[in-house]
């Protein structure tokens, strides 16, 4: 259970990085965030 909560740190790090760039727009890191919510409430 820890190492899922790890990558997820992970994850939401780069999407945050690619926002910060201009990679990703703010419905996209939104996508993530609810992905990221999901998983954790799942796991």
């Amino acid at each position: 259970m820890e190492e899922s909560h790890i990558w997820l740190g992970e994850l939401l790090a780069r999407a945050q990085a690619s926002q910060l760039q201009g990679e990703m727009t703010d419905a996209q890191f939104q996508q993530v965030l609810l992905h990221v919510l999901a998983v954790q409430i799942v796991d």
